[in-house]
């Protein structure tokens, strides 16, 4: 991948850069088998008509390079504030260590703010240092609560 232009550009994702994104996806999930199809357009298009779903792109010489997915959910408590679930952080492997995912982090940050949110979340599978240090770089706090997972 040319690394020539690191000027990134961050926006939301739109139709153009799909095949991009799911090079991303395939590289944080590669156990997963994921590929344009029929199915894959459905889901896309309905996640483009909610306004709660952000997909967040970085770009750099016309490629996305990064990206990261800001869930905004309406809540009851918390003076009726909503909350952000971030999820599907990364950054292109040749691309790593240079900045780029904390970024689209604040991209996304700023749009929680933007929507009032009282707080944003991430969670994470990985077992890596190296993952938990760069949420702890870009703001987030481990030890505040304790997470739960139940896979179905």
């Amino acid at each position: 991948m040319q690394k020539d232009n690191k000027i990134l550009k961050i926006q939301l994702l739109s139709f153009q850069y799909i095949n991009d994104i799911l090079e991303l996806y395939q590289q944080l999930l590669p156990e997963e088998n994921i590929f344009l199809n029929e199915n894959l357009l459905t889901v896309f298009k309905s996640i483009m008509n909610k306004k709660e779903y952000n997909i967040i792109i970085g770009i750099i010489n016309g490629k996305v390079i990064t990206t990261c997915t800001l869930l905004v959910i309406p809540n009851i408590t918390h003076n009726m504030r909503p909350y952000g679930i971030i999820e599907n952080v990364i950054t292109h492997a040749e691309y790593r260590g240079e900045g780029y995912g904390a970024q689209v982090i604040n991209y996304a940050k700023n749009i929680a703010l933007e929507n009032n949110c009282h707080k944003i979340m991430v969670q994470t599978r990985r077992k890596d240092e190296r993952v938990f240090r760069f949420y702890k770089k870009v703001g987030f706090e481990d030890n505040i609560s304790k997470g739960f997972w139940m896979d179905l």
